[in-house]
């Protein structure tokens, strides 16, 4: 499956923040294993993913490879 997504955008704003998966993953009522799956490139969930990036303040068009 092709990755649609630049997802270490997500992990480097999250790092930039200095901000944990699991804090990140209490923060917007996610699990931290789907933080994880996420900055992975394991799941391609577009509601999910959009409600880490809001939270990151990371604009989804960004993450979008071309």
């Amino acid at each position: 499956m092709k990755n649609d997504y630049n997802f270490d955008l997500l992990r480097r704003a999250r790092l930039s923040r200095g901000l944990t998966k699991k804090t990140v993953a209490r923060e917007t009522g996610l699990d931290a294993a789907t933080v994880t799956r996420i900055e992975a490139g394991k799941t391609q969930s577009p509601p999910t993913i959009l409600r880490l990036s809001k939270f990151l303040k990371v604009n989804m068009a960004d993450l979008v490879s071309g």
